[in-house]
C-alpha cells in the first residue's frame, strides 16, 4: 500500500501544486514525477536545463510543506 510520501512523490509534476516555470524545467530535463528529480543528487539541480536555484528553493519548500523533507539526499 502506497503511503502519502509515495502518492505526492510518482504524483505526475503536472498535477502538483508547483510553478509553470518548475513544470517547464522538469518536462525539458524528462521528469515525470518527483521522484525522478530526486533520484539525481539534488546539488546538481540548478545546473539542469531551464532551471536555477530558485527551482531549487520551490523544490525543497514543496518537500519541507508535505512532510518530505526527508526525502533529499544531497
Amino acid at each position: 500500500m502506497l503511503d502519502m510520501a509515495d502518492i505526492v512523490l510518482q504524483q505526475p509534476i503536472a498535477q502538483l501544486p508547483l510553478s509553470e516555470e518548475f513544470k517547464r524545467m522538469a518536462e525539458a530535463n524528462g521528469f515525470q514525477s518527483l521522484n525522478d528529480v530526486l533520484k539525481l543528487p539534488i546539488s546538481g539541480l540548478p545546473f539542469r536545463k531551464r532551471s536555477g536555484y530558485r527551482l531549487l528553493a520551490e523544490l525543497l519548500q514543496f518537500l519541507e510543506a508535505e512532510g518530505l523533507g526527508e526525502c533529499v539526499g544531497d
